[in-house]
């Protein structure tokens, strides 16, 4: 995962699966890249839904899939945009 450090929650902390929650310097960096909070620009940067967005952006935690989903789409436009 390079310098995208993704912390996982202890099984029984939340809903009784584990989660991830994305470092803060990731969601600055995401937050540098939206151009608007609207539901179809989240959507069309980040491929995830502005609730996913909002839950990312107050630290709460999301599915490990979606996150490792978001995290290479992270990479992929970041190797493209040497953010």
């Amino acid at each position: 995962m390079n310098d995208m450090a993704m912390t996982l929650l202890p099984p029984g902390t939340v809903s009784r699966r584990h989660m991830a929650i994305l470092d803060g310097a990731i969601v600055a960096r995401m937050s540098a890249l939206l151009p608007a909070q609207t539901e179809r620009c989240v959507m069309q940067t980040f491929g995830i839904s502005v609730n996913t967005w909002v839950k990312v952006k107050q630290g709460q935690p999301i599915r490990p899939s979606v996150a490792n989903r978001l995290i290479e789409r992270l990479q992929s436009k970041w190797s493209e945009n040497h953010v």
